[in-house]
């Protein structure tokens, strides 16, 4: 993910609730506190997170985070 969008890895909680909302996040840090980290992968330029429930968010190449879709 390092080489495909740096910029997300700077994200702070913060960040990402002024882009969701505080529930949203919360929750999402829970989950990865509790090991539900997702698949990532990267195609045609994309990178794309595939979660163990089947759910997958695609960011394209130069997209915003807020544009994103699951």
């Amino acid at each position: 993910m390092n080489s495909l969008r740096p910029e997300l890895l700077e994200l702070t909680p913060q960040a990402l609730t002024a882009l969701s909302n505080a529930g949203f996040v919360k929750r999402s840090l829970k989950e990865l506190e509790n090991g539900n980290v997702p698949e990532i992968s990267h195609e045609n330029g994309a990178l794309i997170a595939t979660f163990s429930d089947g759910v997958r968010t695609q960011l394209a190449n130069g997209q915003a985070l807020k544009e994103a879709q699951c």
